[in-house]
């Protein structure tokens, strides 16, 4: 399974993950994208069964870029706190999951 924000990314990624979906689209702003790509991880999470999931947030990057990346910037800190809450959600529905105790995740956060 891969969400991302970012097409080049969903290209990729679709030829091998079993379902490859990108949030991205033509005037869409990556705020917007970033929490679409979160309702569909909640989504897969509560009514799939996922061998792996790769998820891939792009505002921080996006506002890095147009802001700057430093933590004097506060829109750029405001980002990370916004994609830092909609990990959160994500691991409260991983953990949530009925067969949870069960699983075995690596959970793994980068940047680029």
């Amino acid at each position: 399974m891969s969400l991302v924000t970012y097409t080049p990314l969903h290209e990729k990624f679709r030829s091998v993950a079993e379902d490859s979906r990108t949030f991205e689209a033509e005037g869409r702003p990556f705020d917007e994208a970033d929490m679409l790509l979160t309702f569909a991880a909640l989504d897969v999470l509560g009514k799939a069964d996922p061998t792996a999931m790769f998820l891939h947030f792009g505002n921080v990057d996006i506002t890095g870029h147009a802001k700057g990346f430093h933590p004097d910037v506060p829109e750029y800190m405001r980002t990370i706190e916004i994609t830092d809450r909609h990990v959160g959600k994500v691991l409260r529905a991983l953990r949530s999951r009925p067969t949870y105790g069960n699983e075995d995740w690596l959970i793994l956060v980068c940047t680029d």
